[in-house]
């Protein structure tokens, strides 16, 4: 996980070494599908995005014996052409999520996916997003993938 972490992180400096980095801290509201339950959380998200792309890394509320921590990747793919405040990404997900058992242990797998949505900017500090992930899950015994959409909104400072 680390590995992957690193990784991420050196993509990201690559992409972005010359371009204007805007930081951010939001709020996300999921509702998943976890094992064919419904599962709805609230997680917070710190990250820093420019024009065209965007790092984020998301840490979800506890939902039964779930919780789950990604590292997300997006681009823009498409601006409004009615207006510069709505844009469409698509992007790339890895993650930890760890499952508590009847025994008391925890167990950890990883997810990888993509994701997919719109942002619109209602103003120079605040953006509304609204999207769908796909989680495909490994190392956990019943558990093979996570999805589902969320709405955040993201304070730029």
């Amino acid at each position: 996980m680390k590995k992957l972490i690193i990784l991420f992180l050196m993509i990201f400096s690559i992409l972005n070494a010359d371009d204007t980095k805007y930081p951010f801290w939001g709020i996300v509201g999921y509702s998943s599908d976890i094992v064919g339950d419904s599962a709805n959380t609230i997680a917070i998200r710190y990250g820093q995005q420019n024009k065209d792309w965007r790092t984020s890394f998301t840490l979800e509320t506890k939902q039964g014996d779930y919780q789950l921590f990604t590292i997300g990747i997006d681009r823009t793919i498409m601006h409004s052409l009615a207006t510069t405040k709505l844009r469409i990404y698509a992007g790339v997900r890895v993650g930890a999520i760890t499952q508590d058992d009847l025994n008391g242990d925890t167990n950890i797998g990883y997810g990888y996916g993509g994701a997919v949505g719109l942002m619109y900017y209602i103003s120079d500090t605040l953006d509304f997003d609204i999207g769908y992930r796909y989680l495909k899950v490994t190392d956990l015994v019943e558990v093979d993938d996570i999805k589902g959409v969320s709405i955040g909104l993201h304070y730029f400072f």
